[in-house]
């Protein structure tokens, strides 16, 4: 869910310029998929300054509203092909539903979304797959905004618990790094940063936003760890932390969709600590690739999490892991 960032032409003019001409570049070498995101990325700069700020995308039953200011591939997307992360749930379900020989896995069961964003991930699990109720943790001011927004566009305010805050190994408060073009792209700063900021990062401004453990969210929400049905963590580098504080809600089984991004996991100090609680909390893994991805999944060996990261070359690179307990 990572977009390379423009530089501010106030700031940077050599590299605003640059930034474009690669872009045009982009656009004549590249192949098709490239060029219908950047066209796409070019309407929404059209519509933001000409038409309005917020756009509504409908698709089927529901309707997502967009900051059209955000040029990352969550909205990209949405405006592109009217979706996000619905192809990678049905994958994710139709495997869980697969392996652990359970029909409708989410059916009246609570879904938890961990870094909800402004929502796409559990406007999905209701409206898509019968979830019965859900509870998305969104810390980004804006993020969090939208979210409430498709809550109550969608009718779900009775169905969906929206909670400000990060989740992490702790209670307190924590720096939040702001993607200036991509509200999939806002992440921790822990002060462990131990990589090199490849992508600009260590230039975005901060806010501070306050922390809790997954375990005491969901004993303040009042959700019973045995009615959850899939834990989704999108956290851009966070998950170790996700992880350490949420063994109740692990060692219940649900079933947890995890983003695996090497670049964003190392430049936080956490791949290793990432690899040992994978391996401490499941059993099995299987890789269902990234939101737009339509392969077949594949089993990943949780004893040789050094070799598949291996894999991964680009600071781009990620995937997302279907993690059991059984």
């Amino acid at each position: 869910m990572v977009a390379k960032e423009r530089p501010d032409f106030r700031k940077d003019p050599v590299g605003n310029l640059r930034y474009h001409a690669g872009g045009v570049k982009a656009y004549i070498d590249g192949p098709a998929s490239r060029r219908k995101t950047m066209r796409t990325q070019w309407l929404l700069g059209l519509t933001e300054r000409f038409v309005s700020p917020v756009i509504a995308v409908d698709e089927g039953d529901i309707r997502y509203l967009v900051d059209v200011s955000d040029k990352g591939p969550i909205t990209v997307g949405l405006v592109g092909e009217k979706r996000w992360d619905e192809p990678l749930m049905a994958r994710t379900l139709e495997l869980i539903t697969k392996l652990l020989d359970r029909p409708h896995p989410l059916r009246d069961r609570v879904f938890l979304d961990v870094g909800g964003n402004i929502g796409t991930a559990t406007l999905c699990a209701l409206k898509r797959f019968d979830a019965g109720r859900a509870v998305a943790f969104e810390p980004e001011p804006k993020n969090y905004k939208f979210l409430k927004l498709n809550l109550i566009a969608n009718d779900l305010e009775d169905r969906a618990l929206p909670v400000q805050m990060a989740i992490s190994d702790k209670p307190g408060e924590l720096l939040l790094e702001i993607a200036p073009e991509n509200v999939g792209d806002h992440r921790i700063r822990t002060g462990d940063e131990a990589g090199a900021a490849d992508l600009g990062e260590d230039r975005r401004e901060t806010v501070r936003v306050e922390a809790v453990t997954l375990d005491e969210a969901l004993g303040r929400a009042r959700v019973e760890i045995g009615d959850v049905g899939l834990v989704w963590i999108d956290v851009q580098g966070h998950e170790p932390q996700v992880l350490a504080g949420a063994a109740e809600t692990l060692a219940s089984g649900a079933p947890v969709l995890l983003e695996y991004w090497p670049y964003g996991l190392k430049r936080a100090g956490g791949l290793d600590a990432m690899h040992e609680q994978l391996r401490a909390h499941f059993t099995e893994a299987w890789e269902v690739g990234e939101e737009r991805d339509d392969g077949p999944p594949t089993p990943v060996d949780l004893d040789a999490l050094e070799a598949f990261d291996r894999k991964f070359v680009h600071p781009y690179d990620s995937t997302n892991l279907l993690l059991l307990k059984r």
